[in-house]
Parts: C-alpha cells; structure tokens; sequence
C-alpha cells in the first residue's frame, strides 16, 4: 500500500506527445535541485503549469512488518523542465532551484528522456544507476521495451539493460533475460 498516492512526474500529462510536433517550442534545460527537494519544485512547477520531467520510480520498503511502496526520483538532484527563456527564469528563481544547466544537444536529451519514460512505464522494475561506466550497446528484440537501444551491463544477478540520460552522466536499469537482448 502507498504511504502517499504518486504524484504526476511531468505536466502537462501528454508533454512527449506534445512535444513531438513542436520543434520550436521551447528548449529543454536540466535543473539541479538543493538536496530532497525534488518532489516540492515539482508540486510547484505541476500548479503554475510550467513543463517539467521529474522520472519516478516505485520503491517497496517494509515498516514495522508492513510493505509499503514509496515514490522516488530517479536521479536524486536532477529533474528537467522546458519552456522559453522566461519559463527558465521563473524556474531558477525558485527556492528549491540550486542551479539550472544548458542542454546543446536538444533533440538528444528529448530522445532519452523519451525512452526513459517509456521504461519506467513498462511496469518492469527499474533501479537507479549512477556514474554509468561504457558498456556493450544493444538494443531488446521483445516484450513492451521492444525496440529501445542501450547498453548491457552485468552484476551477480546476471544482465541488466541500462538506459543512459548522458547530460547527467546517470541513467536506470532493468533486468533482463539473454533471450530477449542483441547486440548492436
């Protein structure tokens, strides 16, 4: 049972789809949060209707016998808003705001976040992977991420397929089986 229904992790809900036919419409930046603040610039960002992407991903924890399910940010400190220049303005000037980064490469961070999504929407579970070392690219040939290219790393479980978000060198995994992985 959740300690607290999950909150929306981007506004508006469509902002991918949205996104997709609006080449001009504004430019991704990634924001840098003060520590455990994450979750309030986006309650913030959700009721002043600014565009924003804060990747969540379920966690279960058990409490006094009790499993409970808490929703995490995936990458702790970063979450990435879009909009003009003065969208970025109003965002840096938030309390909760520590810095705000420049994104060059616009059409792939929009790509990676797109793929994020997707993965945290597969229903498979996810964990958070930090300073991410290069591993062997491929690409998974079925189920619900079928299609989706990033790397393969390996642990004591076995495989993981890894999906990076490059600019904040972080990304998430998902565990895999060989069958369903090729290289590229």
């Amino acid at each position: 049972m959740p300690i607290l229904e999950k909150e929306p992790s981007c506004a508006p809900d469509d902002l991918f789809e949205r996104l997709q036919g609006e080449p001009g419409g504004g430019k991704w930046f990634v924001i840098r949060t003060k520590p455990r603040m994450e979750k309030t610039l986006a309650r913030e960002l959700y009721a002043a209707g600014s565009p924003f992407y804060l990747p969540l991903f379920e966690e279960r924890k058990i409490y006094q016998r009790r499993v409970v399910i808490v929703y995490l940010p995936l990458f702790s400190g970063y979450m990435f808003g879009h909009g003009d220049e003065e969208t970025r303005d109003r965002v840096v000037r938030r309390r909760e705001v520590a810095s705000i980064l420049p994104v060059d490469d616009q059409e792939r961070l929009r790509s990676e976040l797109c793929a994020l999504d997707r993965l945290l929407n597969s229903g498979e579970p996810v964990t958070a992977e930090e300073r991410l070392e290069a591993g062997m690219p491929a690409q998974i040939t079925l189920g619900p991420l079928a299609g989706r290219s990033g790397q393969v790393i390996e642990n004591r479980g076995g495989m993981k397929f890894v999906l990076q978000v490059q600019f904040i060198q972080q990304g998430a995994s998902v565990e895999v089986d060989r069958a369903v992985i090729k290289a590229l």
